[in-house]
């Protein structure tokens, strides 16, 4: 009996693969250009890396590398790409990016230029804080209930989300961390760059701090959705590699390129 026991107990663990990656895929409609085109979203998530992917009026993807404390940031219609480091600590990734030109400037310009940013980054930081309300509406999507959440900042709402605990979108404790790293990179780089109202990159915030996943993402420009996206499908396979490469004849930019050209 005791062997029998442990057979099945053994092949019991055999059949039970590693969980693997979390990869979910939204489409909807993107007015941030003030005209209807269809949007494709991705998320894909792993214990050290995330991709946030759109296509819509522009393709882009914000990939975070946990060990690296690194976001790339690609411009697929443009095809360039930005890479920050040591983004998650307010002003790190922006300061090593920008460094390069500031190395141009005299020592008392470049001081000074440093003090700028790192001073908007700490009023950004007292005066401006995320907030996740959430509501009484509730949703159903493929089959999986949720409830919309309201992100605000200062009292205005500026995207919403439909948030589900459902085991079947489960992120481990380590996949919620590098999230919320990607998320606190992204608002790092933003207090400084400062989106247009409604930018699509809204659609990957979510309230980390509890065990819960988007099912249906919206960006707001007060009253007017920008970005809409419901999940269409979702799989547990690992993250294709594919999402992290650059593919020949793209270029590496700075953040004064893609403010100049709007990007």
């Amino acid at each position: 009996m005791k062997r029998c026991l442990v057979l099945a107990l053994s092949l019991l663990a055999a059949a039970s693969p590693a969980r693997a990656d979390l990869n979910a895929r939204f489409r909807g409609v993107d007015r941030f250009t003030g005209e209807d085109t269809t949007a494709v979203v991705q998320i894909s998530v792993s214990k050290d890396r995330v991709a946030f992917v759109i296509q819509g009026s522009r393709s882009a993807r914000i990939l975070y590398w946990k060990d690296q404390g690194k976001m790339r940031l690609v411009d697929d219609t443009g095809k360039t790409y930005i890479d920050m480091d040591s983004c998650a600590s307010a002003g790190g990734g922006l300061l090593s990016t920008v460094q390069g030109q500031l190395s141009q400037l005299t020592p008392e310009q470049r001081a000074m230029a440093e003090q700028m940013i790192q001073g908007s980054l700490n009023e950004e930081s007292n005066s401006s804080k995320t907030e996740f309300v959430r509501t009484k509406e509730t949703k159903k999507i493929l089959d999986h209930d949720c409830t919309m959440v309201k992100i605000q900042r200062d009292g205005e709402t500026h995207a919403e989300y439909c948030a589900c605990t459902s085991p079947d979108f489960k992120l481990s404790g380590a996949e919620r961390a590098v999230v919320s790293e990607a998320d606190r990179c992204i608002h790092n780089l933003f207090t400084i760059a400062k989106p247009a109202k409604g930018d699509p990159s809204s659609a990957f915030e979510w309230d980390t701090d509890r065990d819960e996943f988007p099912l249906l993402s919206r960006c707001l420009d007060g009253e007017t959705v920008t970005l809409e996206v419901t999940l269409e499908s979702f799989d547990r396979t690992k993250i294709a590699e594919s999402l992290f490469a650059i593919p020949a004849g793209y270029s590496k930019a700075n953040l004064a390129e893609a403010d100049s050209t709007g990007e």
